[in-house]
């Protein structure tokens, strides 16, 4: 883990800054301290892989737990009994089973119940804007309400019911193609292609709207606009209209604040370990089958872990977890994107006003001081730190643009001041025998015409001339030599 290829610091900073600046600092330390024991940094009894998803387990934070035990308020142990029987009432099992899947979104919607929810400190942690986050909330809830109601048993097209479980209710990637083939495994059939696979899960979620709506115990709850907001975070045709009001799922919040009460939750003040959280937000006690109920079994363990945070005394146990959370979303996006991209084929030698319809994830290195501006920046303004920094990218490209063709012109010669001729003044006398009427060393210059006369074409601001009024033209040399013929 010494050797392995990566910015330890900047990614144990992402990882455990949602905890404190002292927690980080505390990492570090044993991080970095020579009488650290290499057995204590592998971690072998963690269960923890050894390359980069290191910093996607509990492992980090497991780092400093049991070192900084006055900071986490864990001094004491606490004094338990035999277990508890399970509370397996269906919303806490809905919740366990939303935690498995979406952690982020579970996190997110326990907060909205129990209105400790502050998007100051998401949009920060997550780079993502109000926007972004407000249908993370809007995801997690439709996915709570499926399956509090047990919605997926109830569709009766197959392929579209599988296609929107592995899209929308699987744990793990939750990206199109390890949806695709998780699909794929599930129906036997290796010649579904995406094009099919996205049809079949749109379709899975139009029908699974359609069994809320006939849902009688939270049915009256979802309003016309609720329904554009889940249409619209499942991609679906006719979600596009209204705006998101945080108001609007109040009601729905309600509900569920009700159904948790009637599952009257216990143990307000068992509050788990540190370690215990954070393999609960790894998502590590609910990956075994949902098996029948034992005081041992990860469901049982999940399940317990869920009450407890709907009515954890002080709130430190959410907290934890959102750090957990938001640590490991920024380490995942750290580690999937690509230390450099290059542009697409179909964008190269574009300009970028015609190539701007596209963006993917980059990496960059800069100074902390000036990520953590853009950050503060970003926060002021309600904005995604990404578009400041594409922002700003974009302004320096037309700068520079401007400077290279600035440099690149042509400059014009500049004209240096010649004595001038008198032929500057008005004047009918004819010019001397063989001498024509030009005036050379200026930008622009006529000769004189038949009639005696020539435009004039110097500068209202031209110096004076300094040239005695008896001087003669200069005539002009073989290489730009001018013959006119003198008047008859």
């Amino acid at each position: 883990m010494k050797t392995m290829p990566c910015d330890v610091r900047r990614l144990m900073r992402l990882r455990l800054r949602a905890h404190g600046d002292d927690v980080v600092a505390e990492a570090l330390a044993r991080w970095e301290a020579v009488d650290t024991p290499i057995a204590e940094l592998s971690a072998p009894n963690e269960r923890a892989p050894l390359d980069a998803r290191v910093w996607l387990s509990p492992w980090p934070l497991s780092l400093v737990a049991k070192h900084m035990e006055s900071r986490f308020g864990d001094s004491v142990a606490p004094v338990v009994g035999d277990a508890l029987p399970a509370n397996d009432a269906p919303g806490l099992v809905a919740l366990a089973r939303l935690q498995r899947v979406d952690p982020t979104g579970f996190t997110l919607l326990v907060e909205r119940i129990r209105s400790t929810f502050d998007a100051v400190s998401w949009r920060t942690a997550l780079g993502e804007s109000d926007a972004q986050i407000e249908e993370r909330v809007i995801l997690a809830l439709y996915r709570f309400l499926v399956l509090r109601g047990d919605v997926l048993s109830k569709i009766a097209d197959v392929r579209a019911r599988v296609c929107l479980a592995a899209r929308r209710f699987r744990s793990g990637d939750g990206s199109d193609l390890t949806s695709l083939r998780a699909a794929r495994g599930e129906l036997d059939d290796p010649a579904l292609m995406m094009a099919a696979f996205r049809a079949l899960e749109l379709e899975g979620a139009r029908l699974s709207l359609a069994h809320l709506r006939a849902e009688t115990s939270f049915s009256v709850l979802l309003s016309p606009a609720v329904e554009a907001s889940f249409r619209r975070a499942l991609r679906l045709q006719g979600g596009d209209d209204g705006r998101f009001d945080p108001a609007m799922i109040d009601p729905l919040l309600a509900f569920i604040d009700r159904d948790i009460d009637a599952c009257a939750p216990r143990t307000p003040d068992g509050h788990p370990s540190v370690r215990d959280i954070a393999w609960f937000a790894a998502g590590e006690v609910a990956k075994s089958a949902w098996g029948p109920l034992n005081a041992q079994s990860p469901r049982n363990r999940a399940l317990s872990h869920v009450e407890h945070l709907l009515v954890c005394r002080d709130g430190r146990c959410l907290e934890r977890l959102h750090g957990e959370v938001c640590g490991r979303e920024a380490v995942a996006r750290v580690l999937s994107s690509p230390m450099s991209e290059p542009p697409p084929p179909s964008h190269r030698g574009l300009p970028i006003a015609m190539a701007s319809g596209a963006a993917s994830p980059h990496m960059i290195r800069c100074r902390d001081v000036l990520w953590e501006t853009f950050a503060a920046m970003a926060q002021d303004e309600g904005r995604a730190v990404d578009d400041l920094v594409e922002e700003a990218m974009d302004r320096y490209r037309v700068l520079r643009t401007h400077l290279r063709r600035d440099r690149e012109a042509p400059s014009e010669p500049t004209p240096e001041p010649t004595p001038e001729a008198p032929e500057t003044r008005r004047s009918s006398a004819p010019p001397p025998s063989g001498k024509t009427g030009l005036r050379l060393g200026s930008a622009s210059w006529m000769p004189r015409t038949d009639t005696g006369s020539r435009a004039s074409t110097t500068s209202r601001d031209a110096p004076p001339p300094s040239s005695p009024a008896s001087e003669e033209p200069t005539i002009p040399n073989q290489s730009n030599e001018i013959t006119t013929k003198r008047p008859r």
